[in-house]
């Protein structure tokens, strides 16, 4: 059997530039202090405000069991404990950063692997970490696990291909330590654990010309896939069975026994989503574009390379639906708020793309070689060098847009007109109104979802321990909670006696 060789490690400029890349890209959500919906009611769960439960659960450790991530509980009760106040989430977000940067950089390593060159390897790795899920874990403080969950992921993938590699006498405990990566890492957060599916299409890639060892390294994947799902299951099953039936989000973990359904959302919403590659606004060219490269360049590529094509374009086909089996088999169905769900199907739909155009261009390359002069094939290697880095460039660019204008700038505005709201309030603060913010609230031209241009007061569970956290940032939090009553955005009336919390009509010249 061939086996891969061992590379020198990145050197040091490629490894700048990448930290530098997705530094750019994410420096919004790092410097801007600011807090989403879904960080609020964390941080307000992790400092024991007295939210009630329900609605809310008990703790962020009890949230967690209850949907099957009691590795994502225990990571947000940490980090929310000692971020302790508003401004500090930003701290933590470097944690989420600092786990995309780690992912890009061995996504890198495992593309040069695989015989990839040093910079569509580079390009390739900053292009799918700067895509929107990643943009959304970076600016959702309650998301830090989600980037560590993949890189969990793509570490069980590489042990896996060791394994296949190895010697008989250390393929047992290669094959059991990436079988417990993966478990850790769906225990952490499902959809990113199937980040090892992206580095089995990535070992692929190394195995084009040996058919055998691309069978047994898909073999040994789906081996460890469903070991690694099979001990989960129990797990989860235990926490439910700790945090009781009716807790706050043991529903969400439901079966489905609706194919037809989830079918439909997979093609309407994830695949189609996820085709728009870094166009959060979505668009069927460009959709039709990135299908059409990534199939057209890696069937391409597979017809002249692979010993069998047919083999490398069934398994590259498989792998779609496996990057979002967990959102495939449970009831809940993300529509609106998909990119949440996505950030493993978009990184295999990057890399397809990014597979896709090399092929294109190689095989461009090889049919100029014998009809023009060598200077004449240079200058269009710089060419298709130079455009490669203005698309992930774009892709870059794209995303601190989205972060800066669509999370960071307007979450700061809406937080500073709550603060004073709440300061402005008498004391003492007994019974508190407020009314969640409507659909002209959310920041103009931004897409219909709850992710990208969305206001932290829409969302219901996101009111009450704002209020709290800001009560207590003014020092003006006693041990008698004031009642706090969640309104809809179109109330016409409010509680007698309450001081009213109002952003609606404050919002809508948001950047």
């Amino acid at each position: 059997m061939n086996r891969t060789p061992r590379l020198a490690s990145p050197s040091v400029a490629v490894v700048a530039l990448l930290v530098l890349a997705i530094l750019c890209a994410f420096l919004p959500v790092l410097i801007v202090p600011y807090g989403v919906a879904d960080d609020y009611m964390a941080l307000g769960m992790a400092e024991h405000l007295g939210l009630s439960s329900p609605p809310y659960a008990k703790s962020l450790l009890h949230y967690g069991a209850a949907e099957g991530r009691p590795g994502w509980g225990l990571i947000a009760d940490a980090a929310f404990s000692v971020a302790g106040t508003i401004d500090n989430l930003r701290y933590v977000r470097m944690i989420s950063v600092a786990g995309v940067i780690v992912l890009a950089l061995v996504l890198y390593w495992a593309l040069v692997r695989s015989k990839l060159g040093r910079t569509p390897a580079a390009l390739i790795a900053v292009l799918v970490c700067t895509l929107p899920p990643f943009q959304l874990y970076a600016s959702w403080t309650v998301m830090l696990h989600a980037s560590w969950s993949a890189l969990l992921g793509g570490c069980a993938s590489l042990l896996a291909v060791a394994a296949v590699d190895a010697p008989r006498r250390l393929k047992p405990e290669r094959l059991i330590g990436a079988t417990l990566l993966m478990l850790v890492a769906v225990l952490t957060y499902q959809s990113a654990a199937m980040f090892f599916w992206v580095f089995l299409a990535v070992a692929l890639v190394g195995s084009v010309s040996d058919s055998r060892r691309a069978w047994l390294l898909a073999r040994t994947h789906f081996a460890i896939a469903a070991a690694a799902l099979a001990l989960a299951y129990p797990v989860y099953k235990l926490c439910i069975w700790l945090v009781g039936p009716d807790a706050p989000g043991v529903d969400r973990g439901a079966l489905t026994d609706d194919v037809a359904g989830k079918a439909e959302w997979f093609g309407r919403w994830a695949l189609y989503g996820s085709l728009n590659l870094f166009d959060i606004t979505w668009s069927a060219w460009l959709a039709a574009l990135v299908a059409a490269v990534s199939a057209g360049g890696i069937v391409l590529w597979l017809l002249r390379r692979a010993s069998r094509p047919l083999l490398h374009i069934a398994l590259g086909l498989v792998l779609l639906p496996l990057t979002v089996m967990p959102n495939l088999v449970v009831e809940e169905t993300y529509q609106f708020e998909v990119y949440r769900t996505l950030i493993s199907l978009s990184a295999l739909i990057g890399l397809y793309f990014g597979l896709g155009a090399l092929a294109i261009w190689v095989t461009f390359k090889e049919w100029l070689e014998g009809r023009v002069s060598r200077r004449a094939v240079l200058v269009s290697e710089r060419v298709a060098t130079g455009l490669a880095i203005a698309v992930v460039a774009t892709g870059i660019v794209s995303a601190n847009r989205n972060m800066d204008k669509l999370i960071a700038e307007p979450q700061l505005k809406e937080l500073r007109l709550l603060r004073d709201q709440v300061a402005a309030i008498p004391d003492p603060v007994e019974n508190v109104a407020f009314v969640l913010s409507g659909p002209n609230e959310r920041v103009p031209d931004s897409p219909v979802s709850d992710e990208f241009g969305y206001p932290a007061t829409s969302p219901w569970y996101g009111a009450e321990p704002l209020v709290l956290l800001l009560l207590r940032e003014q020092g003006r939090l006693t041990d008698s909670h004031p009642i706090v009553s969640v309104l809809p955005w179109y109330t016409t009336t409010t509680p007698d006696g309450a001081s009213v919390v109002n952003l609606n009509g404050r919002l809508r010249a948001a950047p």
